[in-house]
């Protein structure tokens, strides 16, 4: 069953659209939002989508501002872990061993915030999303791509 939503454009400011994918010519519906409300704010989110980069922004040349939100950096890593580091050169064995657990962590449960600051269950549940969502996702439809430009 298709829904339909009404919206009372008039009383509402901002518009989140949060992982916003898959929805046919959304550049042109966005491009079309942006120009007829051009006194309201709307926010759209992404994982990465090459949609994105390569359709949409471009597209809404001088209506949108690209934010880029990177994954952590080891150091950063170690801020969301309480861990005092004095950004020098690690130069003892002992330094070294200090640090040693975190940066196992680190590259095992990668840099996200949210799964650095989970327990392990929760990391394990959060990264399989991920995995999920964003990466099969994703090279399911390269792959499709891929097939569509084979000949014979």
């Amino acid at each position: 069953m298709k829904k339909t939503y009404r919206i009372d454009f008039n009383s509402i400011n901002w518009f989140f659209l949060d992982e916003v994918k898959n929805i046919k010519n959304f550049n042109l519906l966005l491009k079309a939002l942006l120009d007829r409300f051009v006194d309201k704010k709307f926010i759209c989110t992404s994982s990465g989508n090459y949609i994105w980069t390569n359709e949409i922004i471009e597209g809404l040349a001088g209506r949108a501002l690209k934010i880029e939100v990177y994954p952590l950096d080891f150091e950063e890593f170690l801020v969301f872990k309480w861990v005092k580091y004095n950004n020098e050169l690690i130069d003892s064995e002992t330094e070294f061993k200090a640090y040693l657990p975190y940066f196992l962590e680190y590259i095992t449960f990668w840099w996200y915030p949210k799964v650095v600051l989970s327990d392990l269950f929760n990391k394990i549940l959060i990264l399989k999303s991920i995995l999920d969502s964003v990466l099969i996702r994703d090279l399911k439809r390269i792959s499709k791509a891929g097939a569509s430009n084979r000949c014979c």
